[in-house]
């Protein structure tokens, strides 16, 4: 089993009135048979159904989508919110894999992290 780990720390403090788009704080990432977990830590100003983290990705090297969460509420006032994408297939050959979050009045995060598997 393997076991990934990284901390992503912000060095400023984020604030609503300029922070629409996900934040991705830190990422867990474990594979067990083949298939990968990922638990990630991210910040949003949800202010209510209109304006909400409503969704995290796994992507490819290539921009190809292989795993996915949806959020069905808003977590107005929390400060981080854990999201988990569960059997994600990844190919030996992937050095990488990029994690997005989605607002649904921003969409998805300009930059994603990267995670390297290797």
């Amino acid at each position: 089993m393997k076991l990934l780990i990284a901390a992503l720390i912000a060095l400023t403090i984020p604030l609503p009135a300029l922070s629409a788009e996900v934040e991705i704080r830190m990422v867990q990432a474990m594979q067990s048979d083949g298939l990968w977990k990922f638990k990630v830590t991210v910040y949003h100003p949800d202010t209510g159904e209109d304006h909400m983290y409503n969704s995290l990705a796994i992507f490819s090297p290539d921009e190809t989508r292989i795993g996915y969460a949806e959020i069905s509420t808003p977590s107005v006032g929390a400060e981080n919110v854990t999201t988990q994408v569960l059997n994600v297939d990844i190919p030996e050959d992937f050095d990488y894999i990029i994690i997005r979050g989605k607002c649904n009045d921003y969409g998805w995060a300009q930059d994603g992290v990267m995670i390297a598997l290797r």
